[in-house]
Protein backbone atom coordinates (compact mmCIF):
# COMPACT_ATOMS: atom_id res chain seq x y z
CA UNK A 1 0.00 0.00 0.00
CA UNK A 2 2.78 2.31 0.70
CA UNK A 3 3.90 2.26 -2.87
CA UNK A 4 0.51 3.15 -4.20
CA UNK A 5 0.22 6.13 -1.83
CA UNK A 6 3.56 7.50 -3.04
CA UNK A 7 2.52 7.04 -6.65
CA UNK A 8 -0.70 8.92 -6.05
CA UNK A 9 1.18 11.82 -4.46
CA UNK A 10 3.60 12.05 -7.37
CA UNK A 11 0.76 12.00 -9.84
CA UNK A 12 -0.99 14.80 -7.94
CA UNK A 13 2.19 16.87 -7.99
CA UNK A 14 2.62 16.24 -11.68
CA UNK A 15 -0.90 17.49 -12.31
CA UNK A 16 -0.35 20.62 -10.22
CA UNK A 17 2.62 21.78 -12.33
CA UNK A 18 1.18 24.09 -14.93
CA UNK A 19 2.58 24.23 -18.38
CA UNK A 20 4.03 27.60 -19.45
CA UNK A 21 1.99 29.19 -22.23
CA UNK A 22 3.73 29.05 -25.57
CA UNK A 23 5.25 32.36 -26.69
CA UNK A 24 4.37 32.22 -30.36
CA UNK A 25 5.48 35.78 -31.07
CA UNK A 26 9.05 35.19 -29.89
CA UNK A 27 9.13 32.06 -32.05
CA UNK A 28 8.76 34.17 -35.21
CA UNK A 29 11.89 34.77 -37.33
CA UNK A 30 13.90 37.95 -36.71
CA UNK A 31 12.89 39.37 -40.09
CA UNK A 32 9.19 39.17 -39.18
CA UNK A 33 9.75 40.60 -35.68
CA UNK A 34 11.80 43.52 -36.99
CA UNK A 35 9.10 44.25 -39.56
CA UNK A 36 6.52 44.38 -36.75
CA UNK A 37 8.78 46.65 -34.70
CA UNK A 38 8.95 49.10 -37.61
CA UNK A 39 5.38 50.12 -36.77
CA UNK A 40 6.22 51.12 -33.18
CA UNK A 41 7.74 54.42 -32.05
CA UNK A 42 11.52 54.06 -31.97
CA UNK A 43 11.70 54.45 -28.18
CA UNK A 44 9.32 51.51 -27.74
CA UNK A 45 11.20 49.47 -30.33
CA UNK A 46 14.48 49.90 -28.45
CA UNK A 47 12.72 49.11 -25.15
CA UNK A 48 11.81 45.63 -26.44
CA UNK A 49 15.46 44.68 -25.90
CA UNK A 50 14.68 44.29 -22.19
CA UNK A 51 11.90 41.71 -22.70
CA UNK A 52 14.18 38.67 -22.81
CA UNK A 53 17.41 37.38 -24.29
CA UNK A 54 15.53 36.49 -27.44
CA UNK A 55 14.53 40.14 -27.94
CA UNK A 56 17.84 41.71 -26.91
CA UNK A 57 19.09 42.42 -30.45
CA UNK A 58 15.93 42.23 -32.58
CA UNK A 59 15.46 46.03 -32.48
CA UNK A 60 18.83 46.49 -34.23
CA UNK A 61 17.27 45.14 -37.43
CA UNK A 62 14.59 47.83 -37.80
CA UNK A 63 14.58 49.67 -41.11
CA UNK A 64 12.79 52.87 -40.06
CA UNK A 65 14.80 55.19 -37.83
CA UNK A 66 12.44 58.00 -36.87
CA UNK A 67 13.76 60.30 -34.17
CA UNK A 68 11.30 62.82 -32.77
CA UNK A 69 11.87 64.62 -29.49
CA UNK A 70 8.17 65.46 -29.36
CA UNK A 71 8.99 68.43 -27.18
CA UNK A 72 6.79 71.49 -27.17
CA UNK A 73 8.15 74.89 -28.01
CA UNK A 74 9.08 76.92 -25.00
CA UNK A 75 10.60 75.76 -21.74
CA UNK A 76 11.47 72.29 -23.01
CA UNK A 77 13.53 73.85 -25.76
CA UNK A 78 15.90 75.16 -23.12
CA UNK A 79 16.05 72.07 -20.89
CA UNK A 80 19.66 71.01 -21.37
CA UNK A 81 19.06 67.58 -19.80
CA UNK A 82 16.27 66.76 -22.27
CA UNK A 83 18.39 67.95 -25.18
CA UNK A 84 21.33 65.80 -24.05
CA UNK A 85 19.07 62.80 -23.49
CA UNK A 86 17.62 63.07 -27.01
CA UNK A 87 21.05 63.48 -28.61
CA UNK A 88 22.43 60.52 -26.63
CA UNK A 89 19.45 58.42 -27.73
CA UNK A 90 20.20 59.20 -31.39
CA UNK A 91 23.85 58.28 -30.84
CA UNK A 92 23.03 54.98 -29.15
CA UNK A 93 20.53 53.94 -31.83
CA UNK A 94 22.85 54.88 -34.69
CA UNK A 95 25.68 52.97 -32.99
CA UNK A 96 23.49 50.00 -32.10
CA UNK A 97 21.64 49.25 -35.32
CA UNK A 98 23.04 46.66 -37.69
CA UNK A 99 24.49 47.70 -41.01
CA UNK A 100 21.40 46.64 -42.90
CA UNK A 101 19.76 48.90 -45.43
CA UNK A 102 17.31 51.29 -43.88
CA UNK A 103 14.16 52.57 -45.45
CA UNK A 104 13.61 55.80 -43.52
CA UNK A 105 15.81 58.20 -41.60
CA UNK A 106 13.70 60.93 -40.01
CA UNK A 107 14.98 63.52 -37.56
CA UNK A 108 12.48 65.96 -36.05
CA UNK A 109 13.41 68.21 -33.20
CA UNK A 110 12.20 71.48 -31.75
CA UNK A 111 15.14 71.42 -29.36
CA UNK A 112 18.78 71.89 -30.21
CA UNK A 113 20.66 68.95 -31.67
CA UNK A 114 24.39 68.40 -31.62
CA UNK A 115 25.56 70.23 -34.71
CA UNK A 116 28.93 68.47 -34.54
CA UNK A 117 27.28 65.01 -34.68
CA UNK A 118 24.59 65.76 -37.26
CA UNK A 119 26.81 65.08 -40.33
CA UNK A 120 27.82 61.74 -38.82
CA UNK A 121 24.19 60.70 -38.28
CA UNK A 122 23.37 61.58 -41.88
CA UNK A 123 26.42 59.74 -43.22
CA UNK A 124 25.49 56.62 -41.23
CA UNK A 125 22.03 56.71 -42.80
CA UNK A 126 23.62 57.11 -46.22
CA UNK A 127 25.98 54.18 -45.63
CA UNK A 128 22.87 52.07 -45.01
CA UNK A 129 21.39 53.01 -48.40
CA UNK A 130 18.58 55.12 -46.99
CA UNK A 131 15.57 55.52 -49.29
CA UNK A 132 13.68 58.29 -47.46
CA UNK A 133 15.28 61.12 -45.53
CA UNK A 134 13.32 63.74 -43.63
CA UNK A 135 15.03 66.39 -41.54
CA UNK A 136 12.86 68.88 -39.68
CA UNK A 137 14.94 70.77 -37.15
CA UNK A 138 14.47 74.13 -35.53
CA UNK A 139 17.95 75.56 -35.21
CA UNK A 140 18.77 79.15 -34.55
CA UNK A 141 22.05 78.96 -36.42
CA UNK A 142 22.23 77.63 -39.99
CA UNK A 143 23.54 74.10 -40.43
CA UNK A 144 25.50 72.78 -43.38
CA UNK A 145 23.91 69.87 -45.18
CA UNK A 146 26.66 67.34 -45.99
CA UNK A 147 27.62 67.58 -49.67
CA UNK A 148 27.39 63.83 -50.27
CA UNK A 149 23.61 64.00 -49.77
CA UNK A 150 23.42 65.50 -53.27
CA UNK A 151 24.59 62.30 -54.93
CA UNK A 152 22.69 59.53 -53.16
CA UNK A 153 21.93 56.71 -55.53
CA UNK A 154 19.22 55.11 -53.37
CA UNK A 155 17.37 58.20 -52.15
CA UNK A 156 13.75 58.35 -53.31
CA UNK A 157 12.36 60.99 -50.91
CA UNK A 158 14.17 64.02 -49.48
CA UNK A 159 12.37 66.47 -47.20
CA UNK A 160 14.26 69.32 -45.56
CA UNK A 161 12.69 71.87 -43.25
CA UNK A 162 15.17 73.88 -41.26
CA UNK A 163 17.75 76.63 -41.45
CA UNK A 164 20.16 74.73 -43.67
CA UNK A 165 22.62 76.47 -45.87
CA UNK A 166 22.11 74.95 -49.27
CA UNK A 167 25.38 75.55 -51.03
CA UNK A 168 26.20 74.36 -54.51
CA UNK A 169 27.58 70.83 -54.33
CA UNK A 170 31.13 70.44 -55.68
CA UNK A 171 30.27 68.08 -58.55
CA UNK A 172 26.64 68.90 -59.20
CA UNK A 173 23.50 67.08 -58.16
CA UNK A 174 22.68 63.51 -59.08
CA UNK A 175 19.63 61.82 -57.57
CA UNK A 176 19.14 58.71 -59.68
CA UNK A 177 16.02 57.48 -57.84
CA UNK A 178 14.58 60.70 -56.37
CA UNK A 179 10.80 60.95 -56.70
CA UNK A 180 9.92 63.55 -54.05
CA UNK A 181 11.93 66.63 -53.12
CA UNK A 182 10.55 69.11 -50.57
CA UNK A 183 12.67 71.96 -49.27
CA UNK A 184 11.38 74.55 -46.83
CA UNK A 185 13.86 77.34 -46.26
CA UNK A 186 13.15 79.08 -42.99
CA UNK A 187 15.92 81.68 -43.24
CA UNK A 188 16.40 82.43 -46.97
CA UNK A 189 18.92 85.17 -46.22
CA UNK A 190 21.41 82.47 -45.23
Amino acid sequence: MRRSTGSVRRNRRARVVKKEPEDRISALPDSVLSNILNFLPLEDTVATSSLSRRWRHVWTLVRNLCFDDGGPMGAAAYDRDLVDEFNNFIESVMDGTDLVSIHTFSLRSVNAIRRDRFPLWVSRAIMRNVREMEIDIIQYAPMQLPAYVYSLMTLEVLRLHTAFRLEDPPDGVFFAQLKILQIYITHPEN
